[in-house]
């Protein structure tokens, strides 16, 4: 949480506020988007939910701080688990998908990592 919090926290308070406005003012837009965020994750289509994801405006200093940053730290984190034991390790769709994703990172350290079907 405290990850996420310190993420938010990169944007201005005007940044934020823009952020917010575009949730409220789009609520039918953000249900839809997550049925197609569901639908992407459920078919495997992990650079799809990506680049879904990217064309809704997210800040990209916010997305370095929450999504690559934080995927840094996390494949990080699993290597130092994974080197002594087994281990199921549980992230946000987001966190999977792209070169510097979660899948990739881990794969670039040596670990075959696969999807459970």
């Amino acid at each position: 949480v405290a990850e996420q919090i310190n993420a938010l926290n990169s944007l201005s308070y005007q940044e934020q506020l823009e952020m917010l406005q575009l949730s409220i003012n789009d609520l039918k837009y953000g249900t839809e988007n997550n049925s197609y965020l569901i639908s992407y994750y459920v078919q495997q289509q992990l650079d799809s939910l990506l680049t879904r994801s990217k064309e809704q405006g997210m800040p990209p200093k916010l997305f370095k701080a929450l999504v690559t940053e934080r995927n840094k730290r996390m494949a990080d984190r699993m290597e130092k688990t994974m080197k002594d034991q087994s281990a199921f390790m549980a992230v946000g769709a987001l966190h999977l998908a792209g070169n510097e994703g979660v899948v990739a990172l881990l794969r670039k350290k040596g670990f075959m990592v696969e999807p459970i079907r």
